[in-house]
């Protein structure tokens, strides 16, 4: 009887031993997965890049809200024909409507980060709209400056300049 008691022990200890090399192992492949699933929750090049699709919704739909929301105070924004405005500025001429986006597409962007600064280049084309008619679609390279503030992404650098159309 005593050895049996001790052979049921032995098989209870192999069976926790057991259990706990699987559980250790469980552990240890989450643990190696978890940095990888929150970087991907986290990539802040999809962050940028989510922002800046937002903020060409906002141009086109003339969502003054967003723009205010999305964009730095200390926004430099210069346009394709040369004309540099504030952040004040560039909101009051969204805000009026006069002349408004009719299209916009982003034909590229590629995102640059370096820590709570994001650098954002590439092409896009619009075309404008205003109680004249339309203008024709206009071809141009960017490059925007985004700033991390208390974990939201910000526009704080607008720099365009028209090329030929590709």
């Amino acid at each position: 009887m005593a050895a049996h008691a001790s052979r049921a022990a032995m098989i209870r200890r192999a069976g926790e031993s057991t259990m706990r090399s699987i559980l250790l192992s469980a552990a240890a492949f989450l643990a190696s997965i978890a940095p990888a699933a929150a970087d991907k929750a986290a990539d802040p090049r999809a962050e940028v890049l989510a922002v800046d699709a937002a903020r060409v919704a906002a141009l086109l739909e003339g969502d003054v809200a967003t723009l205010e929301r999305l964009t730095g105070d200390e926004l430099v924004h210069v346009a394709s024909n040369g004309r540099v405005q504030t952040k004040a500025e560039f909101i009051a001429g969204q805000r009026s409507r006069a002349r408004r986006f009719a299209t916009w597409a982003i034909d590229e962007n590629n995102v640059r980060i370096y820590g709570d600064v994001a650098i954002v280049t590439g092409r896009y084309r619009n075309a404008f709209a205003s109680d004249g008619g339309a203008e024709p679609e206009k071809h141009a390279r960017h490059i925007r400056v985004y700033v991390r503030r208390g974990g939201t992404w910000v526009n704080v650098a607008h720099q365009a300049t028209e090329i030929a159309a590709p």
